[in-house]
């Protein structure tokens, strides 16, 4: 099982590393960019999850040691974006290339969290309540949404470059041209 597990993992990260490079190349921005959004889903997902317990229009109910849990996640959330913007600036100012030591994560926290992830998914393909998109979108961005994270910080980014996006916006702009000295 521990094969299989580390197989799926590996094929996972092969193609999330692919994604983010791709994807840095597209728009300049790395992988640290990328965890920063999963986070910031979560975030939206887990602040949208305790309202759920207060304000009767969300059809989402979660208990109040769930939402205790939850608003938990959500302060460790906002301490990690605030270092990884600090990783993602000084990543590539030193010359050994080395990650933050708290910005790694090993095989075991990835697979707990995806592991999490499809068992919730299953949980709502069998749940006794009618599935509705509320309910779908909470599950996909907190669980998936943690478990992007710890994804895409294990990713390397690649050196710095421009990006494809900006030049082919930067194409459509005038070139400044030089006008010819009067005499």
């Amino acid at each position: 099982m521990t094969r299989f597990a580390k197989l799926v993992d590996r094929v996972i990260m092969n193609m999330l590393t692919k994604f983010a490079h791709w994807f840095q190349r597209l728009t300049g921005r790395t992988s640290i960019f990328l965890a920063k959004v999963s986070i910031l889903l979560t975030l939206i997902a887990s602040t949208l999850m305790i309202l759920g317990l207060v304000v009767p229009i969300f059809p989402y109910k979660i208990s109040p040691v769930g939402a205790f849990i939850v608003g938990l996640v959500a302060i460790m959330e906002i301490k990690q974006m605030s270092n990884l913007d600090d990783a993602e600036n000084t990543f590539f100012s030193s010359t050994e290339r080395v990650k933050h030591s708290w910005m790694s994560s090993d095989f075991g926290t990835r697979m707990v969290w995806l592991a999490l992830s499809i068992y919730r998914i299953l949980e709502l393909c069998f749940d006794r309540y009618p599935v509705n998109i509320w309910r779908v979108f909470v599950v996909v961005f907190v669980y998936f949404g943690i478990y992007f994270y710890y994804c895409f910080i294990d990713i390397n980014p690649l050196p710095p470059c421009r990006s494809k996006l900006l030049n082919f916006v930067e194409s459509f702009s005038l070139k400044p041209s030089i006008a010819p000295s009067e005499k």
